[in-house]
């Protein structure tokens, strides 16, 4: 059910071309059973889709939550991101993210998922997040982007994703085979504002 809910386009695809190539053996040779078995194909594959777009899995929350952070980074709104950490946030983490407020944020945008490892045995469910982003601050009066490499590592509370721990670095480092090996643990915007 998993795969279902995190494929809609693999299952939209593939469902198209099952159908078209049996709607094309029917009008090759009028077999009314190809008929039937084109248009059956056709309805199964729009109610695989509509099943896909509308069920949720962890990974679907994973990225709705980090879509919701991206907004409230582009917002100024640190508070509301301070009330997503994990109660077991390392102090560091939480003393970066309120020195955050004295950053003046215009824009903040995933700009590459490299990819999302979840962990759903462990106790609690985790969930790693990796990604580039691009911030774009206002720095002395002038906007400046600041790209980033960026790992956000959760941890399932309850029905919540909590964040537990962020690490960043330089933005090439995501398209590296060993990306984890090189980045530092986040512990404020002095180091992207610099």
């Amino acid at each position: 059910m998993t795969w279902i809910a995190e494929h809609p386009w693999q299952i939209a695809l593939g469902g198209f071309f099952f159908t078209l190539a049996t709607l094309w053996g029917w009008v090759q040779t009028g077999s009314q059973a190809a008929f039937r078995a084109g248009i059956g194909l056709a309805i199964a594959t729009l109610a695989l889709v509509l099943l896909s777009i509308n069920s949720n899995s962890p990974r679907k929350e994973v990225i709705r939550q980090m879509d919701r952070i991206m907004s409230l980074v582009a917002a100024n709104r640190i508070e509301e991101i301070e009330r997503m950490l994990s109660p077991g946030a390392s102090p560091a983490l939480r003393d970066g993210i309120a020195q955050s407020r004295g950053v003046q944020v215009e824009k903040a945008q995933i700009t590459r998922l490299h990819g999302i490892d979840l962990s759903p045995s462990s106790s609690p469910t985790t969930a790693k997040v990796r990604m580039n982003v691009v911030v774009q601050a206002d720095v002395g009066g002038a906007g400046r982007d600041f790209p980033q490499y960026v790992e956000v590592e959760f941890r399932r509370e309850g029905e919540d994703w909590k964040i537990f721990e962020v690490f960043h670095g330089e933005p090439t480092i995501g398209f590296q085979n060993d990306p984890s090996s090189k980045v530092r643990r986040f512990e404020g915007p002095g180091r992207w504002t610099r």
